[in-house]
């Protein structure tokens, strides 16, 4: 008995045209990956990191040493960065260093440099510019920059001191009795943070009669509990 030869074109299942054509369609509808865009303030902040690297060392020194080769160091960086935030960053440094050497008439040009790209160090900025002023005479200036703090930086953990600040500023300026109920809404404040931490140490250890809700007390205030001493208020 004789088999039939085949030919291995034979010997293959066929495909209709229409499959492979199925096929095609499908692998062009595959999504395809998408470069990632970086955002600006990603960007930003790259850019930024990448420059403090050369600016940390001589930050360092100056706020060390505030030697005058210290100062001049981070002075020419900030003015080769000026227009960038690494620039930024070091004017800040430069301010912040004639603050420790209680120089404040220095402090203010190079922190008023800082203000047009400190970006999340905005409230920093604001506080030793404010500060600045007020140690200088300038109180007017003072009530200026600090007006506003708690709201432009409602997250900063200097809007209590920035406050007491500001209220030194309504005392020179003649308006006791802003400066005095302010000073009353942030002495409430920290009376009502200690309780409110007695309280609820109290709740966890000893009393199992009631829960303690921890945030009312300060809903007053505008604030809430997350860092010590970080009651907010507006004026």
């Amino acid at each position: 008995m004789k088999w039939a030869k085949t030919s291995p074109d034979q010997s293959k299942p066929k495909t209709s045209g229409k499959t492979s054509s199925k096929g095609a369609t499908a692998a062009k509808r595959r999504p395809v990956a998408r470069k990632r865009t970086v955002s600006p303030r990603v960007r930003r902040m790259r850019q930024a990191f990448v420059a403090s690297t050369s600016l940390r060392p001589m930050a360092q020194q100056l706020l060390q040493d505030r030697s005058q080769p210290a100062y001049a160091g981070v002075e020419s960086f900030a003015r080769t960065h000026a227009k960038d935030d690494a620039g930024a960053l070091a004017f800040l440094v430069l301010g912040y260093a004639h603050v420790l050497d209680r120089d404040f008439g220095k402090a203010i040009d190079p922190l008023n440099r800082a203000k047009v790209h400190a970006g999340d160090l905005g409230d920093y900025v604001d506080y030793y510019l404010g500060n600045s002023y007020l140690q200088t005479g300038h109180t007017a200036q003072a009530l200026a920059t600090l007006a506003d703090f708690a709201k432009s930086h409602p997250d900063s953990l200097l809007v209590r001191d920035a406050q007491v600040h500001y209220a030194d500023a309504l005392l020179l300026e003649g308006q006791p009795g802003e400066a005095v109920t302010l000073l009353e809404q942030i002495r409430t404040c920290r009376v009502e943070e200690a309780a409110v931490g007695a309280a609820a140490h109290r709740h966890a250890t000893e009393d199992p009669r009631g829960r303690v809700d921890s945030q009312a007390p300060l809903r007053r205030c505008g604030g809430r509990i997350s860092q010590p001493g970080e009651c907010r208020q507006s004026h």
